[in-house]
């Protein structure tokens, strides 16, 4: 008896010697795009009775003779056979024309193709995979099939093939741009002045020129359109990081090729005239979508359970937009960049003069300069110059008057290091873009110490302890008079202290109701008190060529940035979230200007 494996082997085994030679494939069994790969009519293989082999595709047969064309591969000639000559005739399958037709195919190493043709050629490489399983060919098909089934999902999502690298849509324009320009290049260096309205050569030569200028100005025109149809895609699918990257690399494409470009072109306006022309708003309106959608995905984010240290606050990083959305081109905050930032540590309050003092006493006491930065002077003085002035040199104040040097140090000494611009500005704007840290609550900027906070937070406090007049003299009441009004309380022109939103004049019992953090992530005096110290370099156009990922700032610089205003400021713009503000004097802010303190940062582990 045979058991039911070797019956079901036995089975198997008839069925696929049944496939293989019953002539498997047919006309019938294919698709018109196979059958156009294949030979019209049969193609046979004929042994004649001089021992020579032919084959060909019949081109007629009669009672007596057989047509065939013989093809070499150099040369198709038709040749005519007497059946009588003829010891053997076969038919040869039509799976072998399918996978000689197939296995030729090939992909660009350099270039991708548009979808049908990848869609055609998958569905032929289907067809055979699924009507011819038992060919030698089958395993080739499929492997070429992967291939360009790869290939298809890369185009499908609108990914480029260009010089044998892939690249997302705007990328492929700006390779595709440079490119041009390098030809364009080319051709200025072997025909000087070509680009000229005087070139005197070959006008078919300037045509030339003139058709790739014009061929790289489609791409800057089109651009624009590919981007309005993928930034909204990528949002509805959550793909910020991608959109980030195109909407970044449309950016830097106009700051960089299409300025320059224009302004090379023959008769064009001067640089600052193109800038003009263009509307860097329609980006910054594409970074802001981004923006948004990405908060509302990551809203409610919390703090680590491990890595808090005392007295800092979590920022979760992310997305934000740095920079103002007004600036223009020429001001140091333009333009406005979407950034990506790792969460990060920061100090919730400014440096105090006490926690100061314990670094200072430390250096003077030991000689350690372990914390020094490398450019900083030898043997370092880190007194700092707000400690010669009774008002600005109390324990719980902020200490003012010291150098970046100073505030480096320091951060070192403590395990910690200074804030990069980005850190520090999002810190005070969050992801909605805000231009003050209080966003639109009118009662925060009570408790801004500058020249118009320290006006407003004086009438509060008049109004929540009223001052009683004076009695009456003598004099006063035989003639009728009311004693005069208590003077009005002014804040006198200091910093007030780092742990507290109101000065201490006021009575935190009475103002308990309006006490509110100055930043949107609870931190205290981002903006007013003391302009603070971050640890990149200052540079006039340093936001056109940051990255989007945790910019540090320029490599190098004569000086280094600080932020926020302060209690000295005289202008309310100086509080904005977005104003940047340029070290006097190399790195550092001389201690005569008692208006520069800091506050440090540290990476979570």
């Amino acid at each position: 008896m045979v058991r039911n494996s070797e019956l079901w082997a036995t089975v198997v085994l008839t069925t696929l010697v049944a496939t293989a030679t019953m002539g498997a494939l047919s006309r019938d069994d294919l698709s018109p795009a196979a059958l156009a790969l294949l030979p019209k009519g049969d193609v046979v293989r004929v042994v004649t009775t001089q021992g020579k082999t032919l084959q060909g595709e019949i081109e007629r047969e009669t009672e007596t003779s057989v047509k065939i064309r013989i093809n070499t591969g150099r040369m198709s000639y038709p040749k005519t056979v007497l059946k009588s000559a003829i010891t053997t005739r076969e038919v040869l399958p039509l799976d072998d024309f399918f996978a000689e037709a197939l296995l030729p195919i090939k992909l660009d190493n350099y270039a991708s193709m548009d979808l049908a043709f990848y869609e055609e050629n998958i569905a032929l490489f289907d067809e055979f995979i699924s009507r011819c399983r038992l060919h030698t060919s089958i395993q080739d098909v499929r492997t070429k099939r992967n291939a360009f089934e790869e290939e298809r999902k890369m185009v499908k999502v609108g990914m480029q093939k260009i010089q044998g690298d892939w690249y997302a849509p705007i990328a492929a324009a700006v390779k595709q741009f440079d490119m041009i320009g390098e030809l364009m290049e080319k051709a200025i260096k072997h025909y000087p002045g070509v680009e000229t309205d005087g070139f005197r050569g070959s006008k078919k030569v300037q045509a030339k020129y003139d058709e790739l200028d014009d061929e790289r100005r489609a791409i800057a025109r089109g651009l624009p359109e590919i981007v309005t149809e993928r930034i909204p895609l990528a949002i509805k699918t959550k793909n910020f990081d991608e959109a980030a990257e195109e909407v970044t690399a449309f950016l830097n494409f106009y700051l960089f090729r299409v300025i320059e470009a224009e302004t090379g072109r023959r008769g064009s306006l001067q640089t600052g005239s193109v800038i003009a022309q263009m509307d860097f708003g329609y980006i910054t309106r594409l970074e802001r979508q981004i923006v948004e959608a990405y908060a509302l995905s990551v809203k409610n984010a919390q703090p680590p359970a491990k890595g808090m240290q005392p007295g800092m606050t979590f920022i979760p990083g992310g997305y934000f937009l740095m920079g103002d959305e007004k600036a223009k081109p020429g001001q140091d905050n333009f333009p406005m960049r979407i950034i990506k930032l790792s969460p990060y540590l920061i100090d919730t309050h400014e440096v105090s003069n006490k926690a100061y003092r314990e670094f200072v006493e430390h250096t003077t006491s030991t000689g350690d300069s372990s914390m020094e930065h490398p450019d900083a002077p030898p043997l370092k003085d880190h007194t700092p110059g707000g400690w010669s002035q009774n008002h600005l040199n109390g324990d719980d104040q902020p200490v003012v008057g010291v150098d970046w040097f100073d505030a480096y140090a320091y951060a070192t000494w403590k395990g910690k290091r200074l804030p990069t611009e980005a850190e520090w500005e999002m810190a005070a704007r969050s992801r909605d873009g805000r231009e003050l840290p209080w966003d639109k609550d009118p009662t925060a900027a009570t408790f801004v110490n500058s020249a118009r906070g320290r006006l407003l937070m004086a009438d509060e406090i008049d109004v929540q302890n009223p001052k009683p007049r004076r009695k009456q003299t003598t004099m006063e009441k035989l003639k009728g008079i009311e004693p005069p009004p208590p003077p009005k309380t002014k804040l006198p022109f200091k910093t007030w202290p780092a742990n507290s939103p109101i000065p201490p004049q006021a009575d935190m019992a009475d103002f308990a109701d309006l006490l509110k953090p100055t930043s949107p992530y609870g931190l205290m005096h981002l903006p007013g008190n003391v302009a603070e110290w971050v640890s990149d370099y200052y540079a006039p156009k340093a936001y056109y060529s940051a990255p989007l990922e945790n910019p540090t700032g320029p490599e190098e610089g004569q000086a280094r940035v600080y932020r926020g205003g302060s209690y000295g400021l005289r202008d309310e713009a100086e509080l904005k979230t977005f104003r940047r503000f340029k070290g006097v004097g190399r790195v550092t802010v001389g201690r005569n200007q008692h208006i520069v303190g800091f506050r440090c940062a540290a990476p979570l582990p």
